[in-house]
């Protein structure tokens, strides 16, 4: 077998959403990330209102900073993630999977957090339409990449 994006012959299925993930999305991903990340370590997700709201919920500060060093930390895992999947390594789609579950759990507990913190109800936070929105595409997703991925299992053995 060959290397890398060389690795298709003739019995194989083509690469092209591979390629996608491995040389741009999940690049974007991290870098959005790790924006998102200062973001909250900042403070500057709330726009101007920063400093009322840290003012009224002088917590949030803190949860806004842990919350941003656990989005740089999935950036990495989105990076490390990367490289398993270019280097098409063992088990390397399943991480992707676990990075496809993980952002929305994440977000959702991030906003329980604040609704627990602030009282202002989930459903105004995260209306439920769209948490129930997001679960079915978080599924729906993790289900197309374990179809894609399951099909080209046999490249995945380094």
């Amino acid at each position: 077998m060959r290397k890398g994006s060389e690795r298709m012959s003739d019995n194989t299925k083509p690469l092209r959403w591979h390629k996608f993930l491995v040389y741009f999305s999940l690049w974007a991903g991290a870098v959005m990330l790790v924006l998102s990340g200062a973001a909250f370590i900042a403070g500057t997700v709330y726009g101007e209102m920063g400093d009322r709201v840290y003012q009224a919920f002088p917590v949030m500060r803190s949860v806004d900073i842990v919350y941003g060093l656990v989005l740089i930390g999935v950036a990495v895992y989105v990076i490390y993630t990367r490289f398993q999947l270019a280097g098409f390594r063992q088990g390397a789609p399943q991480k992707l999977l676990v990075l496809l579950a993980l952002s929305p759990v994440l977000e959702w507990g991030y906003q329980f957090v604040l609704s627990a913190i602030t009282g202002v109800p989930i459903t105004e936070i995260h209306s439920g339409g769209s948490f129930i929105g997001e679960l079915i595409g978080t599924a729906i997703g993790i289900w197309l990449h374990k179809i894609y991925y399951g099909k080209r299992k046999e490249l995945f053995v380094n």
